[in-house]
């Protein structure tokens, strides 16, 4: 065993200790604060505890007094027409559970065969309205519509030749035997670009003279 010699100050006395000895000295300081805080511990859970149980079995014990009191008061009759009047309830409401479904059942059958007849007859009344149309269509006479084609095609032309016809003045005055070659003269002028300072004014003029100079 290891030792360590400590001497003192004030005298030369030599004291031996133990290392072993002081190791378990500690050790056992350190374990016997851990075991009494523990026991501290332990027994303050288990008092804590036992008053619980016991505040537990004080209400139970009062339940069963007023109980006591309320089935001494006739509470057992009540409680036993109460659980037949619920059983009953529960009976009547699984019949009627029962009979509703199969109305149910009996109403989505009617439902499916009212629905197929209604489409069956919307489906005839749509192929007799295709047949009405292509009849219709069949019974009309195609050289009226070509007419009509041709009419509203035509009468863009006819409204801008109009008012070329008015603004040039050939509706009200002759025309000269020279106008269509002077109206192509002009035309083969009037490519090359306007001189600076005229006007629409000015170009009508021009052509009024060359139609009837």
């Amino acid at each position: 065993m290891r030792t360590a010699q400590v001497t003192g100050q004030e005298g030369d006395l030599g004291v031996e200790l133990n290392t072993t000895s002081y190791f378990t000295l500690v050790y056992g300081y350190f374990g016997c604060t851990v075991q009494i805080t523990t026991t501290l511990c332990f027994g303050a859970h288990n008092v804590i505890q036992a008053i619980s149980a016991e505040n537990h079995d004080t209400k139970k014990k009062k339940k069963k007094e007023k109980k006591g009191q309320k089935e001494g008061e006739g509470e057992r009759e009540r409680r036993k027409e109460r659980k037949k009047e619920k059983k009953e309830g529960k009976k009547e409401r699984k019949g009627r559970e029962e009979k509703n479904k199969e109305r149910r059942k009996e109403g989505r059958k009617e439902g499916r065969k009212e629905g197929r007849s209604k489409r069956k007859e919307m489906k005839k009344k749509i192929k007799e309205r295709k047949r009405e149309k292509k009849g219709s269509e069949r019974e009309k006479n195609p050289a009226v519509t070509i007419c009509l084609i041709f009419y509203s095609s035509f009468s863009v032309v006819e409204v801008l030749l109009v008012s070329l016809f008015l603004l040039t003045g050939m509706v009200e005055q002759p025309c000269h035997r020279d106008a269509p070659a002077l109206v192509m003269s002009w035309s083969h002028q009037s490519r090359q670009p306007p001189a600076s300072g005229t006007s629409p004014g000015d170009v009508v003029a021009v052509l009024q003279q060359l139609m009837y100079a």
